[in-house]
């Protein structure tokens, strides 16, 4: 395995040295679970199995061989291309290897958290002990929130974690919950790195009052801990989700997630 990555890394900086007039990729590093890769003079392309989702990555010089080499992956893969746009050259060498745009992500962030995030909180969520819905899952939650999470996003463009992961955030204090007689009926996973913190996964079955509650107590937690800076991912069509995000003063900032799936022949 360690041999193949090795190959691909050193395909791809040849494909960069050409100085090629075009040049396209979405590879930002080569993971482990790689399954196969096909290649030409002008580019390569390689499938990764992630959790049971194929996910193709490609590094290439003409729009022709990108068409080429996408167009062997397997039905179902999926195609992320992160940016402030998609050229037309790219997207027309997706279309024409079989993908379809599934949908497209905007990235959000507040890069002054400190100062913002509880600036526009609505009255009615002002003077509440939102603590008091919130708490951090145990593993005995566990099967509840893997099963929410799985009912909820889809795999192929969510990034969701397998069971051995969930069960690592779980213990390293990540995903907090809000329950009801026993039911897990809101989840928030995150991910705070250094001065960093990404706002992963977000479901609400019950009031509005505990969405925000998992936020806030994020969030407050977060500036105590110094970090200035937070990000998340939304569907660029959920009206609702960026509303709530910018009470927190998380916006778009100009990045989006190209999501294209392979249709099937």
């Amino acid at each position: 395995m360690q041999d193949k990555k090795r190959y691909i890394l050193d395909k791809i900086t040849e494909i960069r040295k050409n100085k090629a007039d075009f040049y396209m990729s979405n590879v930002f590093k080569v993971p482990d679970s790689i399954v196969d890769f096909y290649e030409d003079e002008n580019g390569i392309a390689f499938l990764i199995n992630d959790k049971d989702v194929y996910r193709a990555y490609f590094a290439c010089n003409k729009a022709s061989s990108l068409q080429k080499l996408l167009s062997k992956m397997p039905t179902n893969t999926g195609v992320e291309i992160i940016g402030k746009s998609l050229d037309s050259i790219t997207k027309e060498a997706l279309e024409k290897s079989g993908y379809s745009n599934f949908t497209t992500y905007l990235r959000a962030c507040n890069t002054n958290l400190k100062e913002t995030f509880d600036k526009n909180i609505p009255d009615k969520f002002k003077n509440v002990d939102y603590r008091a819905y919130v708490q951090n899952a145990t593993l005995k939650e566990m099967e509840q929130i893997y099963e929410l999470l799985y009912g909820t996003f889809t795999p192929l463009t969510s990034h969701l974690q397998n069971e051995e992961e969930l069960k690592e955030d779980i213990k390293n204090n990540k995903v907090r919950i809000s329950i009801e007689d026993t039911k897990v009926i809101a989840i928030l996973t995150y991910d705070q790195k250094g001065k960093k913190l990404y706002m992963e996964h977000a479901i609400n079955q019950g009031r509005s009052i505990l969405m925000h509650s998992l936020y806030f107590s994020v969030l407050e937690d977060a500036v105590i801990d110094g970090v200035n800076f937070v990000y998340t991912w939304m569907r660029e069509d959920n009206d609702r989700v960026l509303a709530f995000a910018k009470r927190y003063g998380i916006v778009p900032d100009g990045i989006k997630n190209y999501v294209y799936i392979k249709d099937e022949n």
